[in-house]
């Protein structure tokens, strides 16, 4: 799993993880953290890390281990207080990984504001007590991902008062927001998707 972190629009901290490296660059941006196994970075990443001046912060864990790369990146944001994050290049490739993807944003979702982006869509991952808002005119769905997730839904074409859903349900996919949305999560975690 490769991509970019970026905290809370405000901020300046950006980190690398894995070939997400070589994505910064191509972009003439360089990192302030780089994190990962590195496995997948590429020339322009290696080269890169070999020669810059100040290195970059960094954290390098042994390719065989029992968490992914995108798993360290949000420890170090946690440990270093950043509340909120917004991932860039998680999204499409193996399935495998996509699941992953979420599956690490719902245990980091309690302590962090997290946010996935790529030109294809927006999701906003929720723990109890958060929400968010869907701008009006714009399909959404909602899917829980941590068992007993218990939903409200204000402004939507299908509203949902405390609901229950059970992970992956498909009973979340493709509501409308008639007005300004808000789905607010009052136990467990989900994930609001808005495609573009």
């Amino acid at each position: 799993m490769a991509g970019e972190i970026v905290p809370s629009p405000e901020a300046t901290l950006t980190i690398a993880v894995d070939a997400g490296l070589d994505r910064l660059l191509e972009q003439g941006l360089s990192p302030d953290i780089v994190v990962g196994d590195f496995d997948s970075v590429g020339g322009q990443g290696r080269a890169y890390l070999e020669a810059v001046d100040p290195c970059p912060e960094a954290y390098r864990v042994e390719a065989e281990k029992d968490f992914s790369d995108l798993d360290m990146a949000l420890r170090v944001c946690a440990e270093k207080g950043i509340g909120a994050v917004t991932l860039s290049g998680f999204v499409g490739g193996r399935i495998d990984h996509q699941l992953a993807v979420f599956g690490v944003c719902a245990r980091y979702a309690p302590q962090l504001s997290i946010a996935l982006e790529d030109g294809q869509l927006m999701v906003t991952f929720l723990a109890a007590g958060q929400s968010c808002a869907v701008s009006q005119g714009r399909t959404f769905s909602v899917f829980a991902l941590e068992d007993d997730a218990r939903v409200s839904i204000v402004g939507a074409q299908y509203p949902l008062t405390e609901h229950r859903l059970t992970p992956l349900s498909d009973y979340g996919l493709s509501n409308y927001a008639a007005e300004e949305s808000v789905v607010s999560v009052l136990h467990g975690v989900v994930a609001v998707i808005v495609p573009s």
